[in-house]
């Protein structure tokens, strides 16, 4: 009997053209690619495909179980999405991609109160970068996302298969030791801070922010929040942290705003423009909801000589 995921392998190599482009899309290793390929082969008892200077490409049994595989597939995903409007309303199963801030900050009170309106649906949050949660969407393995962005202009990984709702524009702060000389300052210019050391989590807002503002930061440390913070507050680095991912700071450790030109990230809601059904799009109210009460939070950060935050998008 033919696997599923095995056509799936067979389906996404055939379109990245290599193992390595259909690992990287399928988050699996180069080998995992190669030995499901393999497999498939001594399941079919035939080769599928071709392996050239330039890529790889399918044999004529390839071209064939492609042509099903791509049949079955198709007809599986209906399968699930009719089974997911049949249990649409009160018992929805709800597939939500968000960053780690996101599921942090935004998701539980936003399953909270959806689970008082809809107590029997199923919510599974998955975290995951925006690259992954839009792959997700368009794979029908997601239903929405939570997804941030940096800068105003056209999102690459978006297109009209996918419908963008505005939650808010989340500023980001510079983060640093209380006894650190400018934590006093009511607000810093990065040019203050060129000669510091900088630490850094996966979210790598430095990179992103202060490269742009005109000097190379010098990162001392990479690694998750809660040791990133821990270097700071030890007066070994300071570091950039959005508003969202702030949450109640450690104690030794304070965030100053940017000033002029704040860096900040735009923070969306993710969802298929033809997904129409009332869980997904209650869900979507929910969490627009839930970052209400953060851009409320932030506007009260702000009421300061410094300077009000960037307002929230239109429509937000």
């Amino acid at each position: 009997m033919l696997d599923l995921r095995r056509l799936r392998t067979l389906q996404e190599v055939a379109l990245r053209g290599s193992f390595s482009a259909a690992a990287s899309s399928l988050n699996f290793s180069t080998s995992a690619i190669s030995q499901q390929m393999a497999q498939l082969e001594r399941e079919v008892g035939v080769a599928l495909v071709a392996r050239r200077s330039t890529g790889i490409a399918l044999t004529a049994a390839g071209e064939l179980l492609l042509r099903h595989a791509n049949a079955i597939l198709a007809r599986v995903a209906d399968a699930e999405s009719e089974l997911r409007t049949l249990l649409d309303g009160d018992a929805a199963m709800i597939r939500c991609g968000a960053f780690s801030s996101a599921t942090a900050a935004l998701l539980p009170d936003a399953v909270s109160t959806l689970r008082t309106l809809l107590p029997h649906a199923v919510i599974t949050i998955v975290e995951s970068d925006r690259r992954e949660t839009l792959d997700g969407i368009r794979r029908d393995e997601l239903d929405l996302g939570v997804v941030a962005r940096a800068g105003s202009g056209a999102d690459p990984l978006a297109g009209e298969d996918i419908e963008r709702i505005p939650l808010f524009v989340d500023a980001i702060d510079v983060v640093m030791s209380t006894e650190h000389p400018l934590a006093g300052a009511p607000a810093l210019v990065l040019d203050d801070l060129a000669r510091e050391a900088w630490a850094e989590c996966d979210a790598r807002p430095v990179r992103r922010f202060v490269t742009s503002s005109g000097f190379v930061p010098r990162i001392v440390f990479e690694g998750p929040r809660a040791a990133m913070l821990r270097v700071v507050a030890e007066g070994g680095a300071v570091c950039l942290l959005p508003r969202l991912g702030q949450g109640q700071l450690p104690p030794g450790v304070v965030a100053k705003p940017i000033a002029p030109d704040r860096p900040s990230r735009r923070v969306e809601i993710a969802v298929r423009a033809t997904d129409t059904r009332s869980a997904v799009r209650t869900f979507a109210r929910v969490l627009r909801e839930a970052a209400s009460t953060h851009r409320a939070e932030s506007a009260q950060h702000d009421a300061s000589p410094v300077g009000a935050c960037e307002a929230p998008l239109k429509g937000a």
